[in-house]
């Protein structure tokens, strides 16, 4: 949901802010943050690119009630390639 606001002109601030926010939980819970490794990374943007063509606008008045993801069909791709990301993450430590 980050992403697809997009605060950032430049779009690389988004990328780094949405990658910082979703290594929070992990941090928290004690566990190493998620690495994105740069020969995946073009795979990354083109999952978010896809995520967002795909999702409608945030509907203010439906956010409180299913989140920013309605429908997790369209994040189980990501998700795989998170935790795809996050095997290789944990072989580097």
């Amino acid at each position: 949901a980050f992403v697809h606001i997009h605060p950032f002109a430049d779009g690389n601030g988004n990328g780094r802010m949405a990658r910082l926010i979703a290594n929070l939980p992990l941090l928290r819970a004690g566990l190493q943050p998620l690495l994105i490794d740069q020969d995946r990374r073009r795979e990354y943007v083109t999952l978010v690119a896809d995520y967002q063509s795909r999702l409608e606008p945030p509907d203010p008045e439906a956010v409180a009630d299913v989140g920013f993801c309605p429908d997790n069909r369209l994040v189980e791709r990501f998700e795989g390639f998170c935790a795809s990301c996050y095997r290789e993450t944990l072989r580097i430590y």
